[in-house]
């Protein structure tokens, strides 16, 4: 074999190794950033996070954006919404806590720009930082992290 031939397999399998220990860890959360997983209707992890709890006029608001709030690859809020872009949502209970939060807003994006919308749910986990969501119809679903805790204000 010349030295041309075992380099190109030495490369060959290099990258076979790469790849591979790529595919294993593509939707492990870096630590203290915060982030989402889809997994259903496409896979897509989200590496980022910006949560917002609202105070004054927004107490029991609290929004939620994957990478951030901008570029929505997961968006939804729990709360009253009353800013009549969100139907239906007037009346949801405000953020209390850990707990299910029923007839949430959620809305996805994948990479290439497949999306979901709908109604669903969202779970707040006992560490008031992370959590699931899914859709009513049972069509997206997945999970989430703020890389904080979440805080509860009052008015």
């Amino acid at each position: 074999m010349s030295t041309i031939e075992s380099r190109i397999r030495k490369l060959v399998v290099l990258a076979a190794v790469v790849l591979t220990g790529s595919a294993a860890f593509a939707f492990q959360k870096p630590a203290g950033q915060g982030g989402a997983r889809i997994d259903k209707p496409f896979k897509r992890q989200v590496n980022g996070a910006e949560c917002y709890s609202g105070a004054g006029k927004y107490a029991g608001l609290v929004a939620f954006g994957f990478p951030n709030r901008a570029t929505r690859a997961l968006a939804f809020s729990i709360g009253p919404l009353k800013d009549a872009l969100s139907p239906g949502q007037e009346n949801n209970k405000p953020y209390s806590g850990p707990g299910e939060y029923k007839n949430v807003g959620i809305a996805g994006k994948s990479e290439d720009g497949k999306s979901f919308v709908g109604f669903g749910i969202i779970t707040v986990d006992a560490d008031e930082q992370s959590g699931t969501f899914r859709l009513d119809n049972g069509s997206a679903s997945g999970t989430w992290d703020c890389g904080h805790k979440l805080t509860r204000t009052s008015k």
